[in-house]
């Protein structure tokens, strides 16, 4: 799975999304909504959890409660099969890559909130559910992810997966998206490339971060930037990085620079990386246009 440039909701992504069903104007009303949700439920395939005899061996030095991760993984599931988004935040991490770009996880909560209440029908189900990969801070799942978003629609299978981050038992969602979105993504890209800041150890914030390069690729890190020769140094950009109170120096950049975190106009932020050890994090590299600073979200 490589990393992505910015997002392109297909209808596939648009399995990305979230929803409140309304309540009912009278008794009658009530009990026929019920009646029909159960219907509804009754015809909807049950998802298999059940993990590939494909799947890598984890044994008890790596560390990993698989049983776990499968939790994480139900739990994702049926906020979709059942269009719940209570509680949905504390499945994602605080900045996951979703679906091609950077969010937080309120943003992901509120775009399934909006994709549910235009699709109150939507629902899914999962199986072929395999781990195609794992490290001590991160591990990799691919399922088959069924969709259908009216009791009359038919089902559209997408090969979808989730990239987990933690530890042992503690793990939330980082990275989640689809091939078939991967592929919109990877042919919007070779149509119209996104043009690419060129930045060096020398380069100012100020020359990074202004309204003129929104939109702009910008794809560097720490120690891309200084170097590793005797007489290298912090330039601006990296010394910004690390005066971040970050928890290691493989810090990276990589995304498309945009205005307005959270409706705030004094803002610029892009997306990247935080990396400690073994243990890599999605996060946000914000730029506040009126203290000229750098800084992330979240803290580490």
């Amino acid at each position: 799975m490589k990393s992505l440039l910015y997002p392109f909701f297909t209808l596939a992504a648009a399995v990305i999304i979230t929803a409140c069903t309304g309540t009912s104007a009278n008794q009658q009303t009530t009990s026929d909504t019920l009646t029909a949700a159960t219907e509804q439920t009754a015809n909807i395939p049950q998802s298999d959890y059940t993990l590939l005899d494909t799947s890598p061996s984890i044994t008890d030095e790596d560390e990993i409660d698989t049983k776990a991760v499968i939790h994480v993984l139900r739990d994702w599931d049926n906020c979709h099969r059942t269009r719940t988004t209570a509680g949905m935040d504390t499945l994602y991490s605080p900045v996951c890559l979703y679906y091609g770009a950077d969010q937080t996880s309120k943003f992901i909560v509120s775009n399934k909130k909006d994709f549910f209440a235009k699709h109150p029908q939507y629902t899914q189900y999962i199986d072929s559910v395999e781990i195609i990969g794992w490290g001590l801070a991160f591990i990799d799942i691919t399922f088959n992810k069924h969709v259908r978003t009216a009791n009359d629609a038919s089902w559209q299978t997408y090969k979808a997966y989730l990239r987990l981050i933690g530890s042992v038992t503690e793990w939330t969602v980082s990275w989640e998206s689809d091939t078939t979105t991967d592929a919109n993504l990877e042919r919007r890209n070779q149509k119209k490339p996104p043009v690419e800041l060129e930045i060096d150890n020398t380069t100012t914030l100020a020359q990074i971060f202004n309204d003129e390069n929104v939109g702009k690729l910008i794809n560097t890190g720490y120690w891309e930037l200084v170097g590793f020769d005797d007489n290298s140094f912090e330039g601006p950009l990296a010394k910004a990085i690390m005066g971040c109170n970050t928890i290691g120096a493989r810090n990276e950049i990589n995304g498309i620079l945009r205005r307005g975190l959270n409706g705030d106009r004094n803002t610029l932020y892009v997306g990247g990386t935080c990396s400690g050890g073994p243990y890599t994090a999605r996060v946000l590299w914000i730029y506040n246009k009126s203290t000229r600073s750098l800084s992330v979200y979240p803290e580490f």
